[in-house]
């Protein structure tokens, strides 16, 4: 009998499916029982989501006055709806029942009636009138400022309230500065209360907190988000190969990590294939982790044609000057030579590379947030 995949990807993970970020996770929780605020910012697939998550359900099992309040700005696309999610997310968060949430919802909300829903699993959740879509814009500034006030009310009663705004960098979309201003204009007062910043673009986040012409320039400590150190991530691979019934080797595991370049996400997406083509065979081969990875790549392969093909020649050629430098020194004289190129145009062409999340900035290099289609394209297109 074929034991259950032990590896997860492509959703949010926690318990035994995270990898171990001790540091991170110790260092989070100090502050949160410090009410500060924190911005978490880091390449795409490196589990920050995942690690807001284990935090959130660590700090529950640890203190049940605990409520973690997670804010995906991904869904987010206009101040309206920002405070429809807010306040729903909100009464998700503090798991009491429907009279609770009428009552303290009724509390705080001065410019509407609430009414409470209930979602797919069963759970009450706050919900405004229909007719809020179309507020006005003095109603919409009014109702902001009662739903900003959810998580003063709660620390009053002893609560230790934790924000995450996830993917914050999304709010750059929205209008302007203006949202920026509201929001830190009520944050800077909460001194009872720590929010989460996080984001995945990394060049926007630093803009949005390092600038000193933006809003929330200071407003918290900023923490960059690494890999996962090779270490933890061979141990945890070994462990979830080993507890399946399969053997691993140490330097097999690394090489896992070495093709996937140790980001969870890939890491973790490598290893479910390899698990399932390794079938009733107990051993992971080299031939076996190669099978995966030509999986993957076939797979993906109608994706990243259509990413490849929606991509100037000169985003083309700078994708490629990025692989041939491993990431580094691409604006060196002899490489401007070699592919005919202007400084300027590689400059603009890494810029929109950037903002279509196709590489982004990790220490002093440029990488991939894809690793997969990096490989692709040296399989594939190089």
């Amino acid at each position: 009998m074929i034991s259950r995949n032990p590896f997860i990807f492509g959703k949010v993970v926690t318990g035994k499916y995270f990898t171990n970020r001790t540091k991170e996770l110790k260092e989070l929780k100090h502050d949160i029982k410090n009410h500060i605020n924190v911005i978490l910012y880091g390449p795409r697939r490196y589990g920050k989501s995942s690690l807001i998550f284990h935090l959130f359900e660590s700090l529950r099992k640890e203190n049940r006055d605990f409520i973690g309040i997670y804010i995906d700005f991904y869904r987010i696309y206009s101040k309206e709806k920002f405070i429809k999610i807010f306040a729903e997310s909100a009464s998700k968060a503090l798991g009491w029942n429907v009279s609770k949430i009428l009552e303290f919802f009724k509390g705080i909300l001065k410019t509407v009636i609430p009414r409470v829903t209930v979602d797919n699993e069963g759970k009450p959740v706050v919900d405004f009138n229909p007719q809020f879509n179309w507020a006005p814009s003095a109603e919409s500034d009014r109702l902001l400022e009662d739903v900003m006030q959810i998580p003063i009310k709660l620390a009053d009663t002893g609560k230790t309230v934790c924000i995450a705004f996830d993917e914050f960098q999304e709010i750059k979309k929205l209008n302007g500065n203006e949202l920026l201003k509201e929001l830190r204009s009520f944050i800077q007062l909460q001194k009872d209360v720590s929010y989460i910043f996080s984001g995945s673009k990394t060049h926007l986040m630093k803009d949005l907190f390092a600038n000193k012409l933006n809003p929330f320039y200071n407003i918290g400590k900023i923490k960059y988000i690494d890999k996962i150190d090779t270490f933890e991530l061979v141990e945890f691979l070994s462990k979830g190969f080993r507890d399946a019934s399969k053997d691993i080797t140490l330097d097999m595991a690394k090489e896992i990590c070495n093709i996937s370049d140790s980001v969870p996400y890939y890491t973790q997406m490598l290893a479910y294939e390899i698990f399932n083509i390794s079938g009733i065979e107990k051993e992971i081969t080299k031939d076996t982790v190669n099978q995966a990875v030509e999986l993957i790549l076939t797979s993906k392969s109608e994706e990243y044609i259509f990413i490849w093909e929606n991509l100037s020649l000169t985003q083309k050629k700078a994708l490629e000057i990025v692989i041939k430098n491993d990431g580094k020194s691409i604006y060196n004289s002899n490489t401007l030579s070699k592919f005919h190129i202007a400084s300027s145009s590689l400059n603009k062409a890494i810029d929109e590379l950037k903002n279509k999340t196709i590489i982004d900035s990790e220490r002093q290099l440029l990488i991939f947030t894809d690793i997969f289609f990096k490989e692709w394209l040296i399989k594939r297109i190089l």
